[in-house]
């Protein structure tokens, strides 16, 4: 697999960043994120193994920073160990999917199944195969993450956990979907906002104002 690079820009920076109740912030262009990824693969000391090569693609992929690497990379050595028999790709996916739900940033099984290439339902049938804990998310979990990719600034992101905190019967509801339902509510999103959100959330704009007028 060939070797992932990006471009380097301020808030990839470590020294732009500032962090602020728990949440990071780019000093430069007031970028938020939920959790600071600066290592770079291809400069990597880590073993050579294919499987832990494609682990830090992934985890690159989807910004995902090296404690929660750590833990998805011992998920996945207990499971390829009891469970031989097993996908070792689909093994890694899942144990990104559940490491970054142990560490409270989420990601959705949409967007782990985008970033390696492995159908969602068969992540969510090894979750229920390999793992005997359930790490439950709620829609605070994901604002973070899809505001940033909206470019909202921390006030907006905070306004709208904030919010989210003092919801009600909100229960039955998607967490993914309740989180882009926030967002899209309490900042009275345009149309083209609203668009990049139906995006990175994967949540449908009719499901999204569906939600809005239930909260």
């Amino acid at each position: 697999m060939a070797k992932y690079s990006k471009q380097v820009v301020c808030c990839e920076d470590e020294i732009n960043i500032l962090e602020v109740e728990g949440t990071h912030v780019c000093s430069k262009c007031g970028l938020v994120k939920d959790m600071l990824c600066f290592y770079n693969t291809a400069a990597s000391n880590e073993e050579t193994e294919p499987w832990n090569m494609f682990l830090l693609e992934l985890c690159n992929r989807a910004e995902i920073g090296k404690s929660t690497r750590l833990s998805a990379e011992c998920y996945y050595r207990m499971w390829a160990k009891s469970h031989s028999t097993l996908s070792k790709k689909v093994l890694l996916a899942c144990a990104i999917y559940i490491a970054c739900k142990n560490h409270n940033i989420p990601r959705s099984l949409k967007e782990v199944s985008a970033i390696s290439g492995v159908d969602t339902k068969r992540i969510g049938k090894y979750e229920q195969l390999v793992s005997d804990k359930c790490y439950p998310t709620k829609a605070a979990d994901y604002v973070n993450r899809f505001g940033c990719k909206i470019g909202l600034n921390f006030s907006e992101i905070k306004k709208v956990i904030d919010n989210i905190s003092l919801g009600m019967n909100t229960r039955s509801f998607n967490p993914i979907a309740l989180s882009a339902a926030y967002i899209y509510k309490i900042l009275s999103l345009d149309h083209e906002k609203l668009k990049e959100l139906e995006k990175v959330s994967g949540v449908p704009i009719s499901t999204i104002k569906r939600i809005c007028k239930c909260i």
